[in-house]
């Protein structure tokens, strides 16, 4: 391991704290008696590289890196001739039913290591790192817990690719599902027919996607609307009514009502309270 100036500074404890960073130069940051909460990087481009006390662990697009608390490392760019090592990160305190999904492949000592699979599941690991960055910054009511949901879900979906024996890749006709759906959500789309996909009766397909995901095909199916909702009203000047109809709700009083119990505020509020 590298010596360096003193410690880098790191995010205030507390729950969730996340960011980005470019790497521009050989060291980005030294801690040489780690955090006091747990981090994931995630290496969006370029290469780049931490230290621990089993030497470097080299990580290049794809590449999620775990910090356990208190475990001495550095971290630095490498190969600059490529560009920049561009790094999402979060800083934060798992709850303990995400204990388990947390058990990646050790690097060293509390160092932990997984390699996203596809693009497809970089990109929606990447989006739920924005996700992040932008509840993080709303005046939502519930916006903490938007925070946490997000930050689940990059869990769970590194758990998905995660080869250590106990930890099997999620069940192939879930992750079809979870493809069509969140490619098709103004389609009409209820269980029966997600079932039908995947040739299984109601009742086995609802405990295969309860088992895989932690949610029921209901609320996925609902929570992915509304963020999607979400989203629309964030980027568009699209009218309610069209946006209710983009994300699947045929009625748009029904989805301003369920809109409201999710976010805490009408369709139209949040929107202004974007403004």
């Amino acid at each position: 391991m590298q010596l360096s100036p003193p410690d880098t500074p790191f995010p205030p404890f507390g729950p969730i704290s996340t960011g980005s960073f470019l790497g521009n130069h050989s060291l980005v940051g030294w801690r040489k008696h780690g955090t006091n909460d747990w981090q994931i990087l995630c290496t969006l481009r370029g290469r780049g590289r931490f230290g621990t006390s089993r030497g470097d662990l080299t990580v290049r697009a794809g590449d999620i890196v775990l910090l356990q608390p208190r475990v001495p490392h550095d971290y630095g760019a490498l190969a600059l001739e490529e560009g920049p090592w561009e790094v999402r990160w979060v800083h934060f305190l798992p709850l303990k039913e995400w204990l388990p999904w947390l058990q990646w492949t050790a690097f060293s000592p509390g160092v932990r290591h997984l390699q996203l699979q596809t693009p497809e599941l970089q990109s929606v690991v990447l989006e739920r790192f924005l996700a992040m960055e932008r509840f993080s910054r709303s005046p939502l009511q519930h916006a903490d817990q938007l925070v946490q949901t997000a930050l689940q879900e990059i869990i769970l979906h590194c758990d998905t690719c995660n080869p250590l024996p106990g930890h099997a890749l999620m069940d192939d006709r879930v992750r079809r599902v979870l493809d069509y759906v969140s490619d098709n959500l103004a389609e009409s789309l209820d269980v029966a027919k997600l079932a039908a996909s995947c040739h299984l009766s109601k009742s086995r397909f609802s405990h295969l996607f309860q088992r895989e995901t932690g949610r029921s095909p209901q609320r996925y199916l609902e929570e992915l609307r509304l963020r999607h909702a979400m989203q629309l009203l964030r980027a568009t000047g699209h009218p309610v009514f069209e946006i209710a109809g983009a994300v699947g709700y045929e009625d748009p009083l029904y989805f301003s009502n369920r809109f409201r119990r999710y976010a805490g505020m009408s369709p139209r509020d949040f929107r202004r309270s974007l403004e």
